[in-house]
């Protein structure tokens, strides 16, 4: 997960950290004895996946704004991933669309002091939609 927040930021993750999510979905619903108590699985992937959804917006004044598809993708994997291994932990999945309003917030403007844009990417809107279903 490391290794994945310290790519170049132009690199699409969604497939690798996908793939990742589902192979360990797998791995811990085949063998729910091999993760200890202590560890954090949903949080590991919480924390590192806030980092790779940052780094659109750290690049430099000018630079076209981030694609929202593969990060709402992103968003949308990981709250099944949670879903299929934390269910019923309605916490998690509030945090995560709580990110998910605080990504479209930083690249849509915020509505509540009437400076939102409109989402005219289609796979973005389709990926809220199915977010929201």
């Amino acid at each position: 997960l490391t290794a994945c927040t310290q790519t170049v930021p132009n690199v699409d993750l969604k497939h690798v950290m996908c793939r990742l999510m589902e192979r360990l979905t797998n791995f811990v619903q085949q063998n729910p004895e091999a993760v200890p108590d202590s560890v954090d699985i949903f949080g590991m992937f919480r924390s590192h996946l806030q980092t790779i959804l940052e780094r659109p917006f750290q690049q430099q004044a000018g630079a076209p704004p981030a694609d929202l598809a593969p990060l709402l993708g992103l968003q949308y994997e990981f709250l099944n991933f949670t879903l299929t291994l934390y269910e019923g932990y309605l916490d998690y999945v509030d945090g995560i669309l709580e990110s998910t309003v605080q990504l479209l917030t930083k690249v849509l403007g915020d509505p509540d002091v009437g400076s939102a844009n409109q989402l005219n990417d289609p796979a973005a809107v389709d990926t809220v939609v199915t977010l929201l279903s």
